[in-house]
């Protein structure tokens, strides 16, 4: 998937895919899939998509629709989203100056 994001090209097909999180499954109207990516000049970025009951719905001419997106984040917003995501070993990869022992 590609998209134009403010002046900025992102494309899942050339960034690298960093880690995934989902729930459900694509019959279930309340499914939803994230990927985290990480583009070769570093820039960090969501790949949504989910059905019409799931926080990436979107709102169609006759109610709800399910959608696909990509979403620009921030390096602080991707180690959250790990985090969320329960990816210690992969946060720890791409953020261990950012962690420390508790």
């Amino acid at each position: 998937m590609r998209q134009v994001i403010n002046g900025l090209l992102f494309d899942t097909d050339k960034a690298h895919e960093i880690a995934r999180d989902w729930d459900g499954h694509a019959s279930d109207y309340h499914h939803w899939c994230e990927t985290l990516y990480k583009t070769n000049s570093g820039r960090w970025f969501l790949a949504c998509k989910g059905g019409p009951m799931s926080q990436h719905a979107k709102k169609s001419s006759d109610g709800w629709t399910g959608d696909r997106y990509l979403k620009p984040i921030t390096a602080p917003e991707a180690l959250a989203w790990l985090e969320r995501a329960g990816c210690a070993d992969t946060a720890l990869e791409h953020f261990s100056a950012q962690i420390e022992e508790a």
